[in-house]
């Protein structure tokens, strides 16, 4: 059997395809969901904290120096798409949770140069990570 991950994966990135989409086309509101720019934000932010969770994980189970530094810079990732929600407006959070994804997946790839990731997988989050960082600036140029 095929792994469900990629499908999944791809399937995430979706909402900020359609986000993008409806910034473009000047569409205050995602058909049948809500208002675009309440929308991406939360959802950002969600994946955003989904993904720093994941190198949060990470560290669990590395002992190199890994394991200090991945903890601090997950919180502070989410953090700063949260703040951002929080106190600034839907083009500012775009842009930051743009760099954000862009820094996870830096990361990412560090973790992959150090073995502790398959390439597999290194090429999943640098596809998806493409599709939400053009989606997201994007959005932000629209807004």
């Amino acid at each position: 059997m095929k792994s469900i991950t990629p499908y999944l994966t791809y399937a995430g990135a979706l909402p900020f395809v359609i986000c993008a989409v409806c910034r473009v086309l000047a569409s205050p509101m995602v058909p049948g969901v809500g208002p675009v720019d309440i929308v991406l934000s939360s959802y950002a932010i969600v994946i955003l904290s989904f993904m720093a969770g994941v190198h949060w994980g990470q560290h669990l189970h590395l002992g190199d120096g890994w394991s200090r530094h991945l903890p601090v810079l997950s919180n502070l990732i989410t953090l700063a798409g949260w703040f951002a929600f929080l106190f600034l407006g839907p083009r500012a959070v775009a842009y930051i949770c743009a760099i954000a994804f862009a820094v996870l997946y830096v990361i990412d790839l560090a973790l992959f140069r150090a073995g502790h990731l398959s390439q597999r997988y290194i090429i999943l989050r640098r596809n998806v990570t493409g599709i939400v960082v053009a989606s997201l600036t994007l959005s932000a140029v629209y807004a």
